[in-house]
């Protein structure tokens, strides 16, 4: 089949499904089609996506429907292909209860999804998933934009003569990771700077993690970052924003912004300098003993006081769960009365005291660890309490 898809293929491909294409007849309802750029939750969502030079970044075309669904579908997506490329097998199309296609070598910076659905697709729904590849310089974007001119067909189900949907575009932004500036994860807040991860984090226990930029020249204005984390791994519990005036800035921050990502939003009329602390969030670790969630960093927004924005350094964080101490009785030694207390809370009512690995029942493996770690606790030496988890 050559590059381009012919009209026949979409004609073969809407009556494959049982569908007549676009009557023309007046909208019957509205959709909206728009990018996901970070992959969290199905969503059309603002912002950016950002991935390093050289690096890839995968984003998806998403509509949310009308009741009426959505039965026959041709859009054109356009990019710039001097900042960003894409190959052959880098587009998946998804048909929902029908059939799918994309063509992202359309034109050298057009990629084209059709596909068409006899019983209908509704709700939010992923029409493709496109992955690029970074091609350019530091700091170029490419914008992504959905083409409503003669390439684009979007209708319900009806048959055998479908109704043209109402639409509304929301366009999309790709951008590689620039040097000016950073944005990355303070993991142990003294002194305040970006600095490698992991953190470990005993079960049960809290933690303050910083969000830091070393500010863009000449200087930060505003600023929206998130902070997307794994909620079986860690519970949000609270944050500080930078305080309030701090360098003439203004901010806000929100733990519970949803349920997979933290955020950080403020303004700097007059521009703010140097590293700076913009939020700390406060995590507790949940998940069971060896398991990890990575802070990745999603930016929306990172302009000077002009307005002008940049893209910049980004480096995400990452706190793995240990064990809790098995020092059970509180008296600052780990020994057999501590194991002995852990055998009798097998068979006793549940206590997460006695749970060491955190997977929410007191069994042999917790009686294991207590074991290890009383071996290391008498290597150390008695009286002297083994490193802390996070040290």
């Amino acid at each position: 089949m050559s590059q381009r898809f012919p009209v026949v293929f979409l004609l073969v491909l809407a009556l494959a499904a049982g569908v007549l294409l676009s009557s023309g007849a007046a909208a019957v309802g509205t959709a909206e089609i728009g990018f996901d750029h970070d992959g969290a939750a199905l969503d059309i969502n603002d912002g950016l996506a950002v991935t390093p030079a050289g690096g890839s970044i995968t984003v998806s075309v998403v509509t949310e429907l009308p009741p009426d669904g959505l039965g026959a579908w041709m859009l054109d997506i356009f990019y710039d292909p001097a900042v960003f490329s894409i190959g052959p097998g880098d587009c998946t199309a998804y048909g929902g209860t029908g059939l799918a296609l994309c063509n992202p070598a359309f034109a050298p910076n057009v990629i084209r999804v059709v596909g068409a659905a006899a019983a209908g697709n509704f709700g939010t729904f992923n029409l493709a998933d496109m992955t690029f590849q970074a091609i350019g310089a530091p700091g170029e974007c490419s914008s992504l934009n959905v083409g409503s001119g003669g390439g684009f067909l979007f209708t319900d189900p009806t048959s055998p003569t479908p109704v043209d949907l109402g639409v509304v575009l929301s366009n999309g932004r790709l951008c590689i990771q620039g040097t000016n500036g950073e944005v990355g994860i303070d993991h142990d807040l003294a002194p305040p700077d970006i600095n490698p991860g992991p953190v470990n984090l005993a079960v049960g226990d809290v933690i303050k993690l910083g969000l830091i930029t070393d500010t863009p020249s000449p200087n930060l204005g505003a600023w929206n970052i998130d902070v997307h984390y794994d909620p079986s791994v860690l519970l949000p519990l609270g944050c500080d924003p930078l305080p309030l005036g701090a360098g003439g800035a203004l901010s806000v921050c929100n733990a519970f912004f949803s349920v997979v990502e933290v955020r950080s939003v403020g303004s700097a009329g007059a521009g703010i300098t140097g590293v700076i602390n913009l939020a700390n969030f406060e995590f507790q670790a949940v998940g069971p003993a060896g398991s990890c969630s990575p802070l990745e960093i999603d930016i929306e927004t990172f302009a000077d006081n002009a307005s002008t924005e940049y893209n910049p350094l980004i480096t995400d964080g990452e706190v793995c769960v240990t064990a809790a101490s098995a020092d059970v009785t509180g008296d600052g030694t780990i020994s057999g009365v501590d194991i002995s207390a852990i055998v009798k809370a097998r068979f006793a009512t549940y206590d997460p005291m006695f749970d060491l690995n955190g997977d929410e029942v007191v069994d042999k493996e917790d009686m294991l660890i207590a074991i290890q770690q009383m071996k290391e606790f008498r290597q150390n030496g008695f009286g002297t309490e083994p490193p802390t988890p996070g040290d």
